[in-house]
């Protein structure tokens, strides 16, 4: 499970924000990674 850090203090799903950042970045870096696979491949 991804662990970040925000101020110091470790982000959990209690801050919103954070969990929408994190779900931003992730489906970013996923689309990002899908879109390398599909023209190497």
């Amino acid at each position: 499970m991804f662990v970040g850090v925000n101020d110091g203090h470790p982000v959990t799903m209690s801050h919103s924000h954070d969990l929408w950042t994190f779900l931003v970045f992730y489906v970013g870096f996923a689309i990002l990674t899908w879109a390398v696979y599909v023209r190497g491949k």
